[in-house]
């Protein structure tokens, strides 16, 4: 739902706007993490993504590790949350 990064955008409201229609979350310096999507449900699960993606590089920056997701592992939650949990809603 997020992908591997989230992106930085600097600018104005168009821009975050722009940005925001390729993207599920941008995170705005001065603002914090911006999330769209098509229902409640999945602006949920986004904080919530986005809220973990956070935390997991204060923890690695913080132990000097560089760790990311592999495209495999993306595709594969992905393909999982549409193939499964996005069936489970309401």
């Amino acid at each position: 739902m997020i992908g591997r990064k989230i992106p930085v955008i600097s600018g104005g409201t168009g821009i975050v706007i722009h940005a925001l229609e390729k993207r599920n979350a941008v995170l705005v310096p001065g603002i914090g993490a911006v999330v769209r999507s098509e229902s409640e449900d999945d602006t949920t699960a986004l904080k919530l993504l986005v809220d973990k993606a956070a935390i997991c590089s204060i923890h690695t920056a913080a132990l000097n590790v560089k760790a990311r997701i592999g495209i495999f592992d993306a595709a594969l939650m992905k393909l999982v949350y549409n193939m499964k949990y996005s069936k489970q809603k309401g």
